[in-house]
C-alpha cells in the first residue's frame, strides 16, 4: 500500500536535511591543515556605521578632503596594524591624489599596498592603463609603495 503520512513526513525531512548535512560534511573536510569551517564568515557580521556625506564647494576642496582622509586612515592603520591597504579607482581620483602632495606628506608609503578597483586589463605601460596614469601623476613619488595590478 501507500506509505503513511508520518513516513512521508520523515522522508521529506530527510531529503530537506540532506543539503545541510552535505554542507556540514564538506565544512568538516580538511583542506591542508585547516578545515573549511575555520575559514567561514562569522555567524553575525556587525552592522556598518551610518553613512556620512560631506559636501565641498569645489573639486579642489574635495581633493584636499580626500587626501586628508587617506593620510589620516593610513597613519591610524600603521599605528594599529603596522601597514595599510588602499584601493583606488582611476579618473579624477588620480588627479586629486596627485594634487594632495602636502596633505599626503606624512604617509609612510613603504607600509602601503595599493590596488586599483577598475583597472583595465591592458599592459601596465599602456596609455589607457590606470597604473600608467598613476605612475605619471604621483606613484613615482610614493617611495616604497607596493602596487597590485592586473597588467
Amino acid at each position: 500500500g501507500r506509505p503513511s503520512s508520518s513516513a512521508l513526513l520523515a522522508a521529506f525531512a530527510a531529503s530537506a536535511a540532506a543539503p545541510a548535512a552535505l554542507a556540514a560534511a564538506r565544512a568538516r573536510r580538511k583542506v591542508g591543515a585547516r578545515s573549511l569551517a575555520s575559514r567561514a564568515l562569522p555567524a553575525a557580521v556587525p552592522p556598518a556605521p551610518p553613512a556620512s556625506v560631506e559636501v565641498a564647494p569645489d573639486a579642489d576642496a574635495v581633493g584636499r578632503e580626500l587626501c586628508l582622509a587617506v593620510a589620516k586612515a593610513a597613519q591610524e592603520a600603521v599605528a594599529e596594524r603596522g601597514s595599510f591597504a588602499l584601493a583606488i579607482p582611476g579618473g579624477s581620483i588620480l588627479k586629486m591624489l596627485a594634487a594632495g602632495t602636502s596633505e599626503l606628506a606624512p604617509v609612510d608609503w613603504g607600509k602601503c599596498t595599493m590596488a586599483y578597483v577598475n583597472h583595465r586589463c591592458v599592459p601596465n605601460d599602456d596609455a589607457t592603463a590606470t597604473h600608467k596614469k598613476a605612475m605619471d601623476l604621483f606613484l613615482s613619488g610614493w617611495s616604497g609603495i607596493s602596487v597590485v595590478t592586473v597588467g
